[in-house]
C-alpha cells in the first residue's frame, strides 16, 4: 500500500480491514488508518481470516485475534487457518487438527493432512496412500479421487 510505505518496511494488501506490515524486523497488523491494530509484535503474521490470524514467535506458531491476543497457550511447528472449526497443525513432523482452544481434535497423527471441507479432510500416513478423515480423525470409507498427471 503506497500510502503507508513511508511508515513501514513492508505493507500487504488490506483484508478484513487489516494489512500485515513489517517494521524494525517485526510483523503486526495495521487498520485502515495505518495505525497499529495492537501493541504486540511477532516474527511473522498472516492475514486475518474470520477475525483470526496465524502468528509466530521464535519459530512456533499460534492463532491470535484482532487485538493481537493469543487464542490459546499451545504452540506448533506449522499451522493453518481454521476451516469448519478445525485448523491443521504440526509438531515434530506429524500433522493433526486442533480446536479453537489449541487442543488436538483427535489422538491420531499423520504424515500430511489438509484443511476440512464438507466435513472431511485428506490425510496421509507413512504408507503414502491418501484417505479422508472425519472431524474425529477417523478414516472414512470413500477415498479421495485420484489426480490425473498431465501428459
Amino acid at each position: 500500500m503506497k500510502q503507508f510505505e513511508d511508515l513501514y518496511e513492508e505493507v500487504s494488501e488490506f483484508y478484513e480491514g487489516f494489512a500485515v506490515v513489517k517494521h524494525d524486523g517485526k510483523s503486526f497488523h495495521i487498520g485502515l488508518d495505518g495505525a497499529p491494530a495492537y501493541a504486540a509484535r511477532f516474527d511473522c503474521v498472516s492475514r486475518f481470516r474470520q477475525g483470526e490470524s496465524c502468528a509466530s514467535r521464535r519459530g512456533k506458531w499460534f492463532h491470535i485475534n484482532t487485538r493481537g491476543e493469543p487464542l490459546y497457550d499451545a504452540r506448533f511447528d506449522v499451522l493453518d487457518f481454521f476451516y469448519e472449526g478445525l485448523a491443521t497443525a504440526a509438531r515434530n513432523g506429524k500433522c493433526f487438527h486442533i480446536t479453537r482452544d489449541g487442543a488436538p481434535a483427535y489422538p491420531e497423527r499423520y504424515e500430511f493432512a489438509t484443511f476440512f471441507k464438507d466435513g472431511r479432510a485428506i490425510a496421509v500416513t507413512s504408507k503414502k496412500k491418501p484417505f479422508y478423515i472425519d472431524r474425529a480423525g477417523k478414516r472414512l470409507q470413500k477415498k479421495p479421487d485420484r489426480v490425473q498427471k498431465p501428459r
